[in-house]
């Protein structure tokens, strides 16, 4: 169990640092000295290496989660909402539910419109030069709104934790 926990911790701080290091400092950065289209490029670029290793560190999360899940003295089962700690752990599975379908959203629907968007912009077809910069608010939106969730989910799992102390 000691195991699970260090990889649980450690793949969330990797997930973590890559989201705020994009948010907070990279597409601040690229934003002032890049040419929109370069912007863009490196903005796609960067999200395409951290949407995968946010995957792999889902897909871990998920797993490092239910065997410490099952393995705690307070869960009574699926949906038994006895106390705090299963409150928390409730809300916090829905908001993981929710992060799921905005990755998902990120993935499948807005980065192959940027994509898409940002050929037509190099090709000079009319108008891809605002579309661009609309699906980039977009993008830029998203990945703040995944990060904000991520660190709720935080606060949820410190709800838990002192709930079952």
């Amino acid at each position: 169990m000691l195991l699970l926990y260090i990889l649980h911790i450690l793949v969330t701080v990797i997930w973590v640092g890559g989201l705020a290091a994009g948010v907070l400092i990279a597409s601040p950065v690229s934003h002032k000295v890049l040419n929109p289209e370069i912007e863009v490029e490196f903005a796609v670029q960067w999200a395409l290496k951290v949407q995968q290793g946010g995957w792999f560190c889902l897909a871990i999360l998920a797993v490092t989660g239910m065997f410490q899940l099952s393995g705690h003295p307070l869960y009574r089962g699926f949906l038994a909402i006895e106390n705090s700690w299963a409150v928390a752990i409730l809300v916090k599975h829905i908001l993981i539910g929710i992060l799921v379908i905005l990755e998902g959203y990120q993935t499948w629907g807005l980065m192959p419109s940027l994509q898409r968007i940002n050929l037509k912009a190099k090709a000079g077809v009319m108008n891809a030069e605002t579309r661009l910069r609309i699906a980039l608010v977009s993008l830029k939106r998203t990945q703040i709104a995944v990060l904000a969730l991520i660190l709720f989910i935080l606060c949820l799992t410190a709800w838990a934790r002192t709930a079952s102390l």
